[in-house]
């Protein structure tokens, strides 16, 4: 084999053994914001819960539209946390 070849093959085995390197890399990086974000995800949805849970055990006057229009937001907004989440966990980010 000549000398040439051989090298070139060991500069393409460094080049891909360089290159997973940094695509592992890349991939803990984004595990580790994603279980970052996960976890203020998990404080978010407590948070509200424990509000929620407070507001329903006050004795409160029935609700009113402002409220009901507050209840629904937040709602739509733990619903869409939930729902990324689930979708990082499928590509198996968390």
């Amino acid at each position: 084999m000549k000398p040439e070849v051989n090298e070139i093959r060991v500069k393409v085995a460094n080049a891909l053994d360089s290159a997973r390197i940094r695509v592992k890399t890349v991939a803990t990086l984004i595990k580790d914001y994603m279980e970052e974000k996960e976890v203020i995800i998990e404080t978010y949805i407590k948070i509200v819960e424990e509000l929620e849970e407070k507001v329903s055990q006050a004795d409160l006057p029935p609700e009113n539209d402002k409220y009901r229009d507050i209840k629904k937001t937040n709602k739509e907004i733990i619903d869409k946390l939930i729902y990324r989440r689930r979708d990082y966990c499928f590509l198996g980010l968390c």
